[in-house]
């Protein structure tokens, strides 16, 4: 039996989390599977682990105990008897697993890049940097998101790309979802609800977003802006949001275990985005029928349906008139099979050695 360590997940439900949990739901049950976590439980992974019987191995965080975090990870690989180990991972800080699970001559060593740049301070991209050049002494397979990630990450090596994929059913246009999230959102029939999902941090570019719609609010003022998301940033929106006097015109949810419900409830989806691998939110939007407005700053590969429009952020003028104009569709997307987790999971199965 296959036996596969899933290493560089997070203790909260990211875009990353979201592409692995999709994949292992669909997974063969004779793989075995163990997931690592750090310093605590992932309560967003119950589900699956039922479901799955996966088992969840808790060790200390890198930046708590450093030590006992190397003692813990060397200790879990020496004696996993693994197959594989899986690293998910935005940049190149930590490729740990990777190097031990060489030491212990595990015979698969999976680098997967979510990201189509390195995220974090200057010190995470120093060490991004450092680690790339030693990376192909410890990988032996380089997966990606989208070949923009996998050109940065990679430097020339193949790569196999790993589309993230999602249940296309769960994503479809609900018009009995789009009243009651409305209704709890206190948001009118007539009202243009535009809207954004991801994580409040310096990528995502929430502060361009609020700018653009304290403009944008004064022309059509029959409008509000909805933003789901949590993080670091989360405060500091708050302030701007305050400051440009559009509060009450702004809807924020931090956390929810319902995308679907709330994409049927917009009416045009904005991903402003400075950079993504593949934003795996876009491809939920797009297959709710939402109309969507994305920067050009994010590849082209994500785009699934004719309604997913590229724009500089430069001028905000151009994403007004799109977004005034575009109209959604009460349907779901219907094309788009290698996003369709059905169809992409067994391929990925494949990929794991026996």
């Amino acid at each position: 039996m296959n036996k596969i360590l899933v290493v560089g997940l997070f203790n909260h439900m990211a875009g990353t989390e979201k592409v692995v949990v999709n994949y292992l739901s669909m997974f063969d049950e004779k793989i075995a599977f163990d997931v690592l976590a750090y310093g605590s439980h992932m309560h967003y992974f119950d589900d699956i682990f039922k479901k799955r019987n996966i088992n969840e191995i808790i060790i200390p965080r890198k930046r708590d105990d450093y030590f006992g975090y190397l003692k813990a990870l060397d200790s879990v690989i020496k004696l996993g008897h693994y197959s594989t180990v899986w690293l998910n991972a935005g940049n190149l800080t930590n490729i740990d697993s990777l190097r031990i699970a060489k030491k212990y001559k595990v015979p698969q060593r999976i680098f997967h890049a979510h990201n189509s740049t390195y995220v974090g301070d200057w010190h995470d991209q120093l060490l991004s940097r450092i680690h790339s050049v030693r990376l192909s002494s410890f990988a032996t397979d380089y997966w990606a998101c989208s070949k923009a990630a996998g050109n940065f990450f990679f430097s020339g090596a193949s790569f196999i790309e790993i589309n993230n994929a999602i249940d296309v059913s769960e994503f479809c246009f609900s018009i009995k979802s789009r009243r009651i999230a409305r209704e709890e959102l206190c948001v009118s029939d007539n009202c243009h609800l535009i809207g954004t999902i991801g994580r409040c941090a310096d990528e995502k570019n929430h502060a361009w977003l609020l700018d653009f719609f304290a403009s944008y609010i004064k022309d059509f003022p029959n409008s509000k802006l909805l933003i789901i998301g949590d993080g670091a940033l989360y405060e500091d929106e708050t302030s701007q949001i305050e400051e440009l006097g559009i509060a009450h015109s702004v809807i924020r949810i931090r956390k929810t275990n319902d995308v679907a419900k709330y994409l049927s409830s917009l009416d045009c989806f904005l991903l402003p985005s400075k950079f993504e691998g593949l934003p795996l939110v876009l491809v939920e939007a797009q297959f709710n029928g939402l109309p969507c407005i994305v920067s050009d700053c994010v590849s082209r590969e994500c785009s699934i349906s004719n309604d997913c429009h590229f724009l500089s952020l430069d001028d905000m003028s151009d994403w007004a008139f799109l977004c005034s104009t575009l109209c959604r569709e009460d349907h779901c997307l219907i094309s788009g099979e290698r996003f369709d987790i059905s169809e992409a999971a067994p391929k990925v199965q494949s990929l794991f050695i026996k």
